[in-house]
C-alpha cells in the first residue's frame, strides 16, 4: 500500500510540473495594430495565427493582447509577407492576422496557422 501511495504522490507531482508553460503571457486587454506594409503576393507565416486574407490594398491588422505586439514580427521580403513570433507567447485569445494585397499567388505556412483566402482569382494559387 505504501508503494501505490509514494507511486500516486509522484504522479501527481510530475502532472503539476508539467503544467507550467513558458514563455509570454498574454495580458487579456485584446487591441487591434494596424501596420503599414508594402505591396506583396506571397505569405511565409510560422507560429500560431489564423490567418484572413483578402482583396484590397496592401493592410496588416493584428489582433492579440496589446502586450504581445512586440513579439509578433512582420516585413516584407521581395514579393513575400514574412509572420514569425520572436519569442515563445500564450495569447489569451489567440491572434487573428487580417492581411489585404491587391494580388495572391502563393502561402507557405508552418504551425498551427489557419488560413482563409477570399476572392481568389488569377491561373493558379500555391499552398
Amino acid at each position: 500500500m505504501k508503494k501505490i501511495t509514494i507511486a500516486f504522490l509522484a504522479g501527481c507531482f510530475a502532472l503539476l510540473a508539467g503544467c507550467w508553460l513558458p514563455g509570454v503571457r498574454g495580458n487579456g486587454r485584446i487591441k487591434i495594430d494596424e501596420r503599414q506594409i508594402g505591396a506583396f503576393a506571397n505569405i511565409d507565416a510560422s507560429g500560431a495565427f489564423q490567418i484572413n486574407w483578402y482583396n484590397g490594398a496592401p493592410n496588416l491588422r493584428i489582433k492579440t493582447d496589446e502586450n504581445l505586439f512586440p513579439y509578433v514580427e512582420s516585413e516584407i521580403s521581395g514579393n513575400t509577407l514574412r509572420l514569425r513570433t520572436r519569442e515563445q507567447i500564450r495569447p489569451t485569445h489567440g491572434i487573428t492576422v487580417s492581411i489585404a494585397s491587391p494580388t495572391r499567388e502563393a502561402a507557405k505556412i508552418r504551425g498551427a496557422v489557419k488560413l482563409a483566402a477570399s476572392q481568389l482569382t488569377g491561373p493558379r494559387f500555391a499552398l
